[in-house]
């Protein structure tokens, strides 16, 4: 796709960054700018902040910056026209295509082919349903409708279905299709469709795009393994994804939570009776980028794992992660049985009490410890602090970790203060205050030069202005001097300017920069300027000076007048210049 100037124009000009931004982030308004927490890293307090004059953002956690463009991008992990065509769709801004435009994305076409694929087998499995009849029966006996194969696209491809001939018959290439995961090569170089003989399940992205397949055997004693996924493509990334999440998107805001189940049959099932806020991660434990995905639309998760082992393990984990980004996790006590069998055999009522029942990840896991561990012996005790100290070392609130550790103690009849040294000497949560320095105290120096670069890159005229008085050789910092030996080199501003600069970590200075400044932007006068500009271009020789100073205390000490002379008279000449 070639997108027109006037789209890729009108995109960049859009003024509402806060507006659309504020659909990823919870932002709240601090001064001239909104702040959160950052969509790209864990974080507890908010350092996510997005300037709507200056149409940037800046996170001064982890540094990722830039403007409304390149945070969609990042966000939905999508190419440069993607996310023009997304933030177009999303504020009303028409998307024109021009052939003669520099503006397309170099693997468009292969992306829109992969898509193609993908929609096209989905549609043909879905078609295949009725003409095999056990594999739909398999779906009605598990307890899925009609009604609900549909929705979720359903289907099977039988063995005698040669997919690979199907889609040379709608004009596709070996070569492509090779890069669409449903095929995988033999070790002697045999091209194999990877879901012959399973059942289908396709996986939507975020905006409800056929991007990937999953695949589940069906048939008594059928060799290979219960379930499989194609493989990762350049639109497919699973690391990426939460199954059911383009349904359940509305779900979760409704319910207040997200329903975090582990497979296909458990989303399709929760969603068919009425529990639309369900989700699931892809075949893999839950990631921070699926955990980043779900904080955009809640703080609150309710995990409903199967009983077994493997459902225990991912229940651990996905707590671990959800913790990372402050999600209250809860967890559903099933009992042996997964969501599917508990809707299936015991209908709504049954499942909404198990709901009503949750309890946080800590007391679910600290129930179970004691039910496996006589706790009428020392040592069970001992094991089962043991167990739940590295889940209270995962709690972030001092509070809550001081209130589970008096509960738990009072069962296991110890002394608490036993149990807070152990949690206390093991902690990978020590507080770091006593080490922390306080990064907001800058130098006389440190604010000039920032300020300087500030509005050399925010207006041509200033930059100009600057340049009368000021070299690149004159900051103290390096990267400073970079910025301005950079600035010196264009007429760009503004955003305009960003957009240029390759080096990311050149860009995300001059974000935060611009952040920072904004105020002093808005507010400073002239005298200002004038006074930032004094303070740089003479902080050499200020530093100069210091230098000569610390000589001639030396040789005054060890008695080299011969070179004390020639350092007395430099200092005279430094100092009216000064």
């Amino acid at each position: 796709m070639r997108l027109s100037d006037r789209t890729v124009e009108q995109v960049r000009q859009y003024q509402d960054i806060v507006g659309v931004i504020s659909g990823y982030v919870s932002l709240k308004k601090r001064g001239r700018n909104y702040i959160g927490l950052c969509p790209f890293h864990s974080e507890k307090t908010p350092s996510f902040t997005v300037s709507p004059e200056r149409r940037i953002f800046h996170c001064f956690g982890c540094h990722e910056s830039g403007d409304l463009i390149s945070f969609v991008q990042k966000v939905d992990n999508l190419s440069f026209v993607e996310s023009i065509v997304s933030i177009a769709n999303k504020v009303g801004i028409e998307v024109e295509e021009d052939e003669s435009t520099t503006y397309s994305d170099p693997q468009s076409e292969l992306r829109k082919q992969l898509l193609d694929i993908m929609l096209l087998f989905s549609e043909a499995c879905m078609s295949k349903m009725d003409d095999l009849s056990d594999a739909k029966d398999y779906f009605l006996k598990r307890g899925i409708t009609e009604e609900t194969i549909k929705e979720f696209g359903l289907g099977v491809c039988p063995s005698e279905f040669n997919v690979m001939e199907f889609f040379k018959e709608n004009g596709f290439d070996v070569e492509t299709l090779m890069k669409s995961g449903l095929f995988f090569k033999t070790d002697s170089g045999a091209i194999m469709p990877r879901f012959k003989n399973r059942l289908t399940f396709p996986v939507s992205d975020y905006q409800g795009r056929t991007i990937g397949m999953g695949g589940r055997v069906y048939q008594a004693n059928q060799p290979g393994a219960k379930y499989v996924n194609s493989e990762e493509t350049i639109v497919y990334n699973k690391r990426q994804l939460l199954y059911g999440l383009n349904k359940a998107k509305r779900g979760i805001k409704q319910f207040g939570y997200a329903l975090l189940v582990e497979g296909y049959m458990d989303v399709i099932m929760a969603h068919q009776f009425g529990y639309t806020h369900a989700v699931a991660s892809m075949g893999t434990a839950l990631t921070s980028e699926q955990a980043q995905k779900i904080k955009r639309f809640t703080d609150i998760v309710y995990l409903a794992m199967d009983s077994d082992d493997a459902g225990q393990n991912a229940m651990e984990r996905s707590y671990e992660v959800l913790s990372q980004y402050g999600i209250t996790t809860y967890v559903v006590y099933l009992d042996s049985k997964d969501p599917a069998d508990v809707l299936r055999d015991q209908g709504v009522d049954a499942f909404q009490v198990l709901l009503e029942n949750a309890v946080p990840v800590i007391q679910f896991q600290f129930d179970r410890a004691i039910k496996r561990h006589d706790v009428t012996k020392i040592e069970n005790v001992a094991k089962v602090i043991d167990e739940i100290i590295p889940l209270l070392k995962l709690e972030k609130e001092t509070v809550i970790q001081r209130h589970y550790v008096q509960e738990f103690c009072k069962k296991l009849n110890v002394d608490e203060e036993l149990v807070l040294a152990k949690l206390t000497n093991n902690s990978y949560n020590l507080s770091k205050k006593k080490f922390h320095i306080d990064k907001n105290k800058k130098s006389k120096i440190q604010i000039a030069e920032e300020y300087l670069l500030a509005i050399s890159a925010n207006s041509l005229e200033s930059r100009q202005y600057v340049q009368g008085s000021v070299k690149p050789e004159d900051f103290s910092v390096q990267d400073h001097s970079d910025i301005f030996s950079f600035l010196l080199g264009t007429q760009l501003e503004r955003n305009s300017l960003l957009e240029t600069i390759q080096d990311g970590s050149m860009k995300s200075l001059l974000c935060q920069l611009l952040v920072e400044s904004n105020d002093l932007l808005v507010s400073k006068s002239a005298q200002f300027v004038d006074d930032c500009i004094k303070v740089v271009s003479s902080q050499k020789t200020t530093q100069r000076i210091q230098e000569i100073k610390g000589k001639i205390k030396m040789l005054e000490e060890v008695g080299d007048h011969e070179q004390l002379g020639g350092l007395l008279v430099e200092l005279q000449q430094l100092n009216k210049k000064g």
